[in-house]
């Protein structure tokens, strides 16, 4: 059982991006891997095999209704949409902001 911070809103878990890892700036995660967002606006990367998860990013001020990662090349890049409309495009290996659509 995964202790967060806020009610889970959205989760999205894809074992398709194949062998290997998530590249952060923290302990690689493998696969296969999700990420869940909370009402507090967070999103956290979810390790399947182990049952852990850590905070990515603090993506939106308010609850974040979707979100999808996939590998893009050599990186994975993470969306998520909020309920107030905003679309963002994060970097994983970074856990920074790339792109912001209102």
């Amino acid at each position: 059982e995964l202790e967060l911070d806020g009610a889970v809103v959205a989760a999205n878990f894809d074992a398709s991006l194949g062998s290997g890892s998530v590249e952060t700036n923290k302990p690689a995660v493998r696969e296969p891997w999700g990420v869940v967002t909370t009402s507090a606006g967070s999103a956290w990367l979810v390790e399947i095999a182990t049952g852990t998860a850590r905070a990515l990013v603090q993506a939106h001020p308010l609850d974040v209704a979707h979100a999808s990662v996939k590998s893009l090349g050599h990186r994975t890049a993470m969306a998520t949409v909020s309920v107030d409309g905003t679309a963002r495009v994060w970097d994983c290996a970074a856990g920074a902001k790339v792109l912001e659509v209102h």
